[in-house]
């Protein structure tokens, strides 16, 4: 049984490809037990693990033995052994001790009270006073080590977890939690009336190492690229992160942006003229319209903390040469910026505080505590009125306690005393929206020197409108692909599409938004499809998301729901997609047979509705990218709603 479980773990590393040269020792002699004390010690700043599948005997003195095939003349004293590592942790690399003997616990339970360093980690089958069965430990580890393989390819995993690629190891936390799950699968009958009791010692009572992660074991799906975008990230305040998501930032700045060019001609000129008799510029309008991506543009070309990081200029650069000349000089005016989404005003209010500090031209020493009425008097110490950027105001998580408690005492410094300036957004669907909006609008007076400019895009100049749209179709459709109707039929198809999108005022539904994800539907039909798709264009979100999710037979279809279904209940950064699965399959009816990873991962399928950062456990977080999104599928989880069931 134990040659057969060691077997098993040495597959498992060889399959995993982290360079392991693997030494398996079957019925240990005496003289090759002697070969773990050299092991372990023979040379340093090495990644080694070992491991130890036998039977373990505790002697009179408290100390674990591991005793060899022929005989009792020789043991390996296990606690002296680990006790030995405890002290020498950090002069001889990482080293992972996997013990699976009965008793094991017995070789580390003082461990907790040394000072071991970070680069033990020990993982015992049993407590002190406890037994192992079947080498079930042994096993457990060899299937995460497996399941970890298995991650280069997402398709078909059994276990739904997907590794962020930014990270280049497996988070030790995952390995840990992972080996008790399958230890409670497969944990004998005969030993039921004992639940299993594994011991985590050394290094993994520290934590997991972060997202730099531990060396063990290498992330199957580490990409560089993705590492080096991800800790830019890290290192950027977090209420710009709305704005640098990886794949959504490229999509926005990238080849496909494009449009609004005479609200950002005049947001251009606004910023670069240090307009102060218009301190302040609202803009307002539906779901999807684009306030985000044109707040984005002053964001991503103005602040100095995305600017100065090397990774994002090739993407600013391209984002520059598509935007009005305007947005090519320098600017030199404090700025922060926050993505209010599901933030309490507090936090937004020291988002913004953190930005400031130290920027040139900015505010000074921060005020002990980051009130809004301190904050307020700390603008006006500021060399030059700082530009204050606060989009999504009705996506915070108390939206009337921020316009009220902050973003109206700002708007009221902006026009009263000049003292700072603000581009804010908010969505105006319903009328408690419009009503505040108008509220904020109004709180220059007749008599005041400044006024506040308000902005609906919902009332953009249609001729400007369908020359963005059928810009951006065509730039989207034509692909590498080599499907003929898209080589023949690109143009007219955008022609055609960009028409009936802006054949009444764009309303509750922003027409960019509605062409993004048909454009990507579109991609997906065959020349064959193509003249049934185009029949009717959907005009809302709620219609294009369900034209999608209308394709396939109806076990996919139901199962592509219920994964959005799940993913609409997000709050936060994301759900890492094994909750994500067992949220889709238990409770909005996914089915035994579903492949949340898959589905979530492939450019070609719901990849496209989602927004990605990563967990602290170096898994993959994901979220739908639009607030729409959310509030459709809150409302219709389980059927559309021409079906007639609204739950």
């Amino acid at each position: 049984m134990a040659t057969k479980r060691g077997e098993s773990l040495a597959r498992s590393l060889e399959a995993l490809g982290s360079g392991y040269g693997v030494e398996h020792i079957s019925e240990p002699t005496m003289a090759q037990l002697r070969r773990i004390d050299e092991f372990a010690f023979e040379t340093k700043n090495l990644v080694r693990i070992i491991h130890v599948i036998s039977h373990g005997e505790v002697d009179g003195q408290d100390q674990l033995h591991l005793v060899a095939r022929n005989g009792f003349g020789y043991r390996t004293n296990m606690t002296s052994l680990c006790r030995s590592l405890a002290d020498l942790a950090g002069e001889y690399g990482h080293i992972l001790l996997v013990l699976d003997l009965c008793h094991a616990g017995t070789a580390v339970r003082d461990l907790t009270h040394r000072q071991f360093g970070d680069r033990l980690w020990v993982a015992a089958a049993a407590g002190a006073d406890r037994e192992t069965w079947d080498g079930v430990f042994t096993q457990a580890f060899a299937d995460t080590l497996m399941q970890i393989a298995k991650q280069r390819s997402v398709e078909g995993t059994a276990d739904q977890h997907v590794f962020d690629p930014s990270a280049p190891y497996v988070s030790m936390a995952f390995v840990r939690s992972r080996v008790v799950e399958n230890l409670v699968k497969l944990w004998p009958e005969k030993a039921a009336s004992r639940a299993p009791d594994p011991w985590f010692h050394g290094a993994f009572s520290k934590g997991d190492g972060g997202v730099q992660g531990v060396p063990f074991f290498a992330n199957p799906r580490f990409d560089p690229l993705a590492r080096d975008a991800v800790t830019a990230r890290q290192r950027i305040s977090s209420g710009l992160h709305e704005y640098l998501d990886i794949a959504h930032f490229q999509d926005r700045v990238g080849t496909h942006f494009t449009g609004r060019r005479t609200l950002l001609t005049e947001l251009g000129n606004w910023r670069a003229d240090r307009d102060t008799n218009t301190p302040v510029r609202l803009i307002v309008g539906g779901a999807g319209v684009g306030k985000s991506s044109v707040l984005g543009v002053i964001v991503l070309t103005g602040h100095p903390h995305v600017a100065k990081r090397p990774e994002f200029h090739k993407q600013l650069a391209e984002l520059r040469r598509r935007l009005p000349s305007e947005f090519s000089q320098e600017f030199t005016e404090p700025i922060a910026a926050v993505h209010a989404r599901q933030l309490r005003t507090d936090d937004v209010v020291g988002s913004l505080m953190d930005q400031l500090y130290g920027q040139s031209g900015g505010p000074k020493a921060k005020p002990p505590d980051s009130t809004v009425g301190n904050f307020i008097s700390w603008l006006r110490t500021t060399q030059h009125p700082p530009l204050l950027i606060v989009d999504a105001i009705d996506e915070a998580a108390d939206s009337l306690d921020l316009i009220r408690r902050l973003i109206i005492p700002l708007t009221r410094t902006a026009v009263h005393f000049g003292a700072v300036r603000l581009l804010l957004a908010l969505r105006t669907v319903d009328e408690q929206q419009r009503r505040l909006a108008k509220e904020i609008a109004s709180i220059a007076s007749a008599g005041d020197d400044r006024t506040i400019k308000l902005h609906d895009i919902d009332l953009s100049e249609p001729a400007e409108l369908h020359r963005d749209l059928r810009r951006f179709l065509i730039e989207t459709l034509e692909t590498d692909d080599n499907r003929a109707w898209r080589q023949a039929r690109v143009a007219s198809v955008a022609q055609h599409v960009a028409t009936q999108l802006t054949r009444s005022p764009e309303g509750d539904w922003g027409a960019f938004l509605v062409a993004v994800l048909f454009s990507q539907y579109l991609l997906r039909q065959t020349e064959h499809d193509l003249d049934a798709a185009l029949q009717t264009i959907p005009r809302t979100l709620p219609e294009v998301l369900e034209l999608d999710l209308a394709m396939g037979n109806a076990r996919r279809r139901q199962q592509r729901r219920a994964v959005l279904a799940a993913l609409a209940h997000v709050k936060g950064a994301g759900m890492p997609s094994h909750l994500v699965h067992l949220l889709a399959q238990q409770v909005f009816g996914g089915g035994d047979n579903l492949d949340t990873a898959t589905l979530l991962t492939d450019p070609q399928d719901l990849k496209v509705y989602l927004r990605t950062s990563v967990d602290t456990n170096n898994t993959t977080l994901f979220r739908l990218f639009h607030q729409a999104l959310v509030d459709h599928l809150l409302a219709y989880p389980r059927r559309s709603a021409h079906e007639g069931l609204h739950t």
